[in-house]
């Protein structure tokens, strides 16, 4: 099994599936076994179905869209005009 370092290394790659389908079956062999690594893997694995989900015209709420455009020109982030 690979060790914990290097299936971290790759679960960006292992999620995008752009690991070689070798490399591909070690990080899930170790996600399967690893106690430690899968919350981690589950946590990334929701976060990147949400960012699906909202790509597919899922809007947030308006007072909750407001407030996150709040907070980033709060840190110096303009918002473009353009559509």
């Amino acid at each position: 099994m690979i060790p914990c370092e290097e299936a971290m290394e790759k679960l960006y790659e292992y999620l995008d599936g752009e690991l070689p389908d070798l490399e591909a079956d070690e990080v899930a062999r170790h996600f399967e076994i690893c106690v430690n690594c899968y919350p981690q893997l589950a946590f990334e694995k929701a976060f990147l179905d949400a960012l699906h989900q909202a790509r597919e015209g899922t809007r947030a709420p308006e007072p909750l869209r407001g407030r996150v455009l709040e907070l980033l020109e709060q840190e110096g982030f303009t918002p473009s005009t353009g559509g």
